[in-house]
């Protein structure tokens, strides 16, 4: 089995990004502000988590897959966000389409925590 990978954000994309890395043998940390669609990954042997920091706490390569530039920032730099339970292990994968500020800001902050964040919006959804 692979190493524990979490995912903040299992909407569309999310849910897509959570199934090939379930396939290629990763176990999967989940978090979304909708509990059905954790639920649902969790029924197929995700591990729920109740915050985006519980999840950087249990899995050292995290992807962000949300809608909107505010979520972004929630869910990363929040108070229960991703460098809230971030090591200097922690490597943040951004997928959502932000502005360049925004992707700028989050790098910032992670690296300020010792975590590497890569912003790698995915195009053309």
């Amino acid at each position: 089995m692979g190493e524990p990978v979490g995912i903040v954000g299992v909407g569309l994309l999310g849910s897509a990004v959570a199934g090939v890395l379930r396939d290629a043998g990763h176990p999967l940390v989940v978090h979304d502000v909708v509990a059905e669609k954790v639920s649902a990954l969790a029924e197929r042997g995700a591990r729920a988590a109740r915050s985006a920091a519980e999840v950087a706490r249990n899995a050292r390569v995290v992807f962000t897959v949300l809608p909107t530039l505010e979520s972004v920032e929630e869910a990363i730099a929040g108070v229960d966000g991703v460098l809230a339970g971030a090591t200097a292990q922690t490597v943040i994968l951004q997928m959502s389409t932000i502005s360049p500020d925004l992707a700028v800001r989050m790098e910032e902050a992670a690296r300020a925590r010792g975590a590497a964040l890569l912003d790698a919006p995915v195009s053309g959804t």
